[in-house]
């Protein structure tokens, strides 16, 4: 084991234990833009994630999800850009999804139950030759058996 220095600290010079792990930080940095997980990022390096915990703690004095956060924000942007210029070139599935991400947009077409023409037809009640007439100018006839239709 190490001998502590005066101030109580222990020796930074590591004789006698194993080989400081050497972080990487800007492959975390890449990792955390890609949203890998803590895990993944830990595969990735062959440490352990109790290591990675500690190491940006006292590199940073942050909790790994806090690091993570500010450090994924840079691959939101990255990704948002990517959208962006793909809709610029045109891609129309991009958007769409743009459309409906940002600008609330969607394909459904909303009915307002209050308006008149929908509580008119909500509950309507129709008499047989009312139904028929309108199978027939809908051009619906052609679905259904003579037998049934008469």
């Amino acid at each position: 084991m190490a001998r502590p220095r005066k101030d109580g600290k222990p020796s930074r010079n590591n004789k006698d234990g194993r080989p400081r792990k050497v972080i990487h930080w800007r492959k975390i940095d890449e990792m955390c833009a890609e949203f890998c997980t803590a895990e993944e990022i830990c595969a990735v390096l062959s440490i352990s994630t109790d290591t990675l915990s500690s190491k940006i703690k006292e590199k940073f004095g942050k909790t790994f999800p806090e690091y993570f956060t500010e450090k994924s924000a840079l691959g939101k942007r990255s990704l948002r850009a990517w959208q962006f210029d793909l809709a610029r070139q045109g891609n129309v599935r991009m958007l769409i999804h743009l459309g409906r991400a940002y600008l609330g947009q969607d394909d459904k077409k909303k009915v307002d139950p209050s308006s008149p023409d929908e509580r008119e037809n909500q509950h309507r009640e129709y008499t047989k030759e009312e139904l028929k007439a309108e199978i027939k100018r809908r051009g619906l006839h052609k679905l259904f058996n003579k037998a049934d239709f008469i």
